[in-house]
């Protein structure tokens, strides 16, 4: 005697709660940080903050505001170069 079809049952309201309920549970994918720029920033900041120390005479305003405008530079050339590899 031949055996009946077991076909699986369609429970698209189930399935349809199942997929709301663990949305709202789920994480969001956290924003992946630049390094690249980061590394850049604290290298470049560091390099001018010791390059404008020495520059200015063993000046403490000097190396920390060396610090900062090479900590920008650092940054935007960590972008660039950032965008620079995504586009490839």
């Amino acid at each position: 005697m031949p055996q009946s079809r077991n076909r699986q049952k369609h429970h698209t309201h189930q399935q349809a709660h199942h997929q709301q309920h663990s949305a709202v549970q789920s994480h969001p994918v956290p924003y992946k940080k630049n390094k690249t720029s980061w590394f850049f920033a604290i290298f470049v900041g560091i390099i001018g903050a010791v390059v404008a120390f020495f520059l200015y005479k063993m000046n403490w305003i000097s190396a920390v505001s060396g610090a900062v405008i090479g900590g920008i530079f650092g940054y935007l050339i960590g972008n660039f170069i950032s965008k620079a590899s995504k586009t490839r």
